[in-house]
């Protein structure tokens, strides 16, 4: 039987786009659903109550041997299972499930109704074969998941007693991702599929390495030993400019061959109010430009993210920003503002810094390694390595630590403006594909040499489909990247109650109204 390797889904809203587009499937809106059909749809997503006829469909489907993600829904409709709802704030699952083992603390903060067989993910996810078919329980709204704009203070495990912290999104939706992604994985191999998405990465490299540097208020001197050990390491630095505190000697960054200049600010603040972000931004790109600099990134200060800031951020025509309050350890997306998806890219990074661990006490060598955790952590989880850092805070021997470990690991180092053209680039290919007898059968609309289509499996191999088809059993099997796990208890302790949040918030609350 031929087999489009498409997912249909429910309801197309923003958020559902967003994660989509992110994994880089095919996927399509359901229209006809008196006519699914399994050789029609690799995996139904229901991301709302389905009516009567609907609710026949999915049935039918299933008994062809369907698979379907039930965001909370479709199980409801059609199990007498005893449903018990809960809030949950975070979900850890288990590091010995070879399935989810390896996505470690999530954030939700959502009310979600439980099923009694659930078995994965504290007790959240449920994995069943249902009326011929399979279904993967996942009762989350994914939409508003993924649309949350709200932000608070975390702590993130160390390996040390003092964990480090920093406002970040209040939900982590790279966390909610890729426990879609590994559901999406096991409803395929359910049903004898390849799971296939455009790959995250130039190529077939395993990640890539990007050092951001919010340059603040660093001085000459600073700035020019952080590019010397770059350099010596044949690392590129994207440096977000903190124009004001720069202006007399500006032109030195256009002397860092290989590096991009990116926009910080002029004034080292966010506003609440367009117009104020907007004169900020323009000031500062009029003097960067003055100085021959091509500006297409953007950092906000102080990591924060708002509907005005972002909507600046638009008008000025800028490619693509970097805000840990809106999202951290993830891949791009578009994000939704105001209803619907804005054009400028969001580039996650790693929110935690030298500096976050020099406020902690932490020692040169445990710096050393959270970095290096950070970096095989990145690769094993199919993420950019992302990490950034101020010339204020020095530390020279952990940043020469840091390239040298990602040099090991041998992932391409790029500047992040390369990493946001690629991945538009990456958007802009569109793939079909058909699996049928032991064949997948693929089409492109503007293909790219660069991007792959990779199929995964569910022990977190990968392989990549090259060309326009290829033989299931004739592909070249590439085994996960292995990183050390955090322990569990150190995890949960990184949501207990802590004095030192309050006071990193009272402190920075202060230190910005000096700005």
């Amino acid at each position: 039987m031929n087999t489009r390797l498409v997912i249909g889904v429910a309801v197309l809203r923003p958020g559902m786009r967003m994660l989509l587009d992110q994994l880089g499937v095919a996927y399509e809106g359901i229209v006809r659903w008196d006519e699914l059909d399994p050789a029609r749809y690799s995996v139904v997503i229901v991301n709302r109550s389905p009516d009567a006829g609907q609710l026949a469909g999915l049935r039918e489907y299933l008994r062809g041997g369907g698979a379907v993600l039930d965001a909370g829904y479709l199980l409801r409709a059609i199990s007498r299972a005893g449903f018990a709802q809960r809030r949950v704030r975070w979900f850890l699952p288990d590091a010995g499930d070879p399935l989810f083992g390896t996505l470690g603390l999530t954030d939700l903060h959502q009310i979600v109704w439980c099923h009694p067989g659930a078995s994965y993910c504290d007790g959240l996810v449920h994995l069943t074969a249902a009326e011929g078919g399979h279904v993967a329980y996942v009762p989350f709204d994914l939409h508003r998941a993924m649309v949350n704009h709200r932000s608070v203070r975390r702590t993130f495990h160390s390996p040390w007693s003092r964990d480090p912290d920093e406002i970040v999104g209040r939900i982590s939706k790279g966390g909610i991702r890729r426990l879609v992604e590994t559901a999406l994985i096991w409803l395929h191999e359910q049903r004898g599929l390849p799971y296939l998405h455009r790959w995250y990465f130039p190529g077939d490299a395993r990640s890539v390495f990007c050092y951001r540097i919010d340059s603040d208020y660093g001085t000459r001197g600073q700035v020019l030993a952080l590019h010397e050990r770059a350099a010596r390491h044949r690392i590129p630095l994207t440096w977000f400019l903190h124009v004001a505190a720069h202006e007399e000697w500006l032109p030195l960054f256009n002397e860092f061959e290989g590096d991009e200049t990116a926009l910080h600010c002029y004034r080292h603040r966010t506003f609440k109010g367009g117009e104020e972000n907007a004169a900020n931004i323009a000031l500062a790109l009029a003097m960067m430009n003055e100085c021959g600099m091509q500006v297409e990134g953007f950092a906000a200060p102080n990591g924060f993210w708002n509907d005005a800031l972002a909507g600046a951020v638009a008008a000025a025509g800028l490619l693509y920003s970097s805000e840990f309050s809106l999202a951290y350890d993830d891949v791009p997306f578009r994000p939704w503002s105001r209803g619907d998806l804005l054009p400028t890219l969001q580039v996650p990074v790693h929110p935690v810094c030298i500096g976050s661990l020099k406020r902690m006490k932490a020692s040169q060598d445990a710096m050393a390694r959270y970095f290096r955790q950070a970096v095989d952590r990145a690769i094993a989880g199919n993420l950019p390595a992302l990490l950034y850092h101020h010339p204020g805070h020095e530390e020279w021997d952990v940043v020469e630590d840091t390239f040298l470990h990602a040099r090991a690991r041998d992932i391409p180092a790029i500047t992040m403006g390369e990493y946001a053209r690629w991945w538009i680039r990456r958007n802009s290919v569109r793939h079909a594909a058909d699996a049928a007898d032991g064949h997948i059968a693929i089409r492109y609309t503007r293909p790219d040499p660069t991007v792959l289509l990779a199929a995964r499996g569910s022990d977190g191999r990968v392989a990549f489909v090259r060309g326009e088809g290829a033989a299931p059993d004739g592909l070249q099997w590439r085994e996960r990247h292995h990183a050390d796990p955090d322990g569990p208890e150190g995890m949960k302790r990184s949501r207990r109650f802590s004095l030192d949040r309050i006071r990193h918030s009272i402190e920075d609350y202060n230190a910005r109204a000096r700005q």
